[in-house]
């Protein structure tokens, strides 16, 4: 049995305002502060003499996306980052700034640590990522993030990141559901191990970020559907998570809950009115008792 031991140093005893995380036996600390408070998060940043290179998180929400928005970066210059991002990044109002006191990150350590946090946020299904991350159209995977540094001290590193990211309540760990069956009105199919999930929004069908599309079964029948499955692959909003599926990475909304039981489960033909069901086990026909 193991334990990990965090100390959290809170400025003027604020619990949501600007914390110094220290994680025992690490080099790698954090800095957490809201948006605006970044004045004091300077200040703290000179008094503790951060070093300048560091990687770090922005986190907030957009008015069009159902999950949190996280964006990965890396500085050279400290805080005065964030000045820049303040003018041009406005979905952000907390930030997670990492640094190493004892053992100061290189360049290299920067580069590398920021790929593996984009990579991390981008195959966690639980955020939208605000990093533009290129993938190969082929293989869904994605492009910009090769190659990987994966020496021991980039892994320990990040392994530290990543714990205390989860103890402040913000996992980068994979997570196979985006949502629940039991969210508020979403549908779901399990059929062929296709894991995915639909709401009924103003007449249309949407099929939520992070359902599985079964690739294995080509749609035969719609030359439409199976061109837009395409175009959606060739632009990285279908790719491939950690465990080799394939899942959708923006909400898609169609016509009707055919069309998106065919658009997730292939094959020549769907019936949505029976395929989609509630948390109960209830279609949509045994619920509403109307077509679409």
């Amino acid at each position: 049995m193991e334990f990990r031991n965090l100390e959290i140093h809170y400025l003027d005893e604020e619990p949501n305002g600007v914390r110094v995380v220290d994680l025992k036996g690490s080099s790698v600390h954090a800095l957490v502060f809201p948006r605006n408070e970044f004045d004091k998060a300077r200040d703290v940043a000179k008094l503790f003499s951060f070093p300048e290179h560091a990687v770090y998180f922005l986190i907030g929400d957009k008015e069009d996306e159902d999950l949190p928005v996280m964006y990965a970066g890396q500085t050279k210059d400290g805080m005065r980052r964030f000045s820049d991002h303040d003018r041009k990044k406005p979905f952000w109002n907390l930030a997670v700034l990492f640094i190493s006191m004892g053992n100061n990150f290189e360049l290299g350590d920067i580069d590398a640590l920021e790929k593996k946090a984009i990579q991390a946020i981008d195959e966690s299904n639980r955020y939208a990522s605000d990093n533009v991350v290129h993938r190969n159209s082929k293989n869904g995977k994605k492009d910009v993030l090769r190659p990987v540094y994966n020496s021991g001290d980039i892994r320990r590193y990040f392994a530290d990141i990543k714990f205390i990211m989860h103890a402040l309540g913000w996992s980068l760990e994979p997570s196979e559901k985006s949502m629940s069956v039991h969210s508020a009105g979403v549908w779901h199919t399990t059929r062929n191990g296709v894991e995915a999930y639909m709401k009924l929004v103003n007449g249309k069908s949407e099929i939520q970020r992070g359902s599985v599309v079964d690739m294995s079964r080509p749609i035969t029948r719609n030359e439409t559907l199976q061109a837009l499955r395409d175009k959606l692959v060739s632009e990285g909003e279908i790719a491939k998570d950690a465990n080799g599926a394939w899942r959708l990475r923006k909400i898609l909304t169609l016509g009707s809950p055919s069309s998106s039981a065919l658009f997730v489960l292939g094959g020549p033909s769907a019936n949505g009115l029976t395929e989609w069901k509630n948390a109960e086990g209830k279609d949509i026909k045994s619920v509403r008792g109307q077509s679409f």
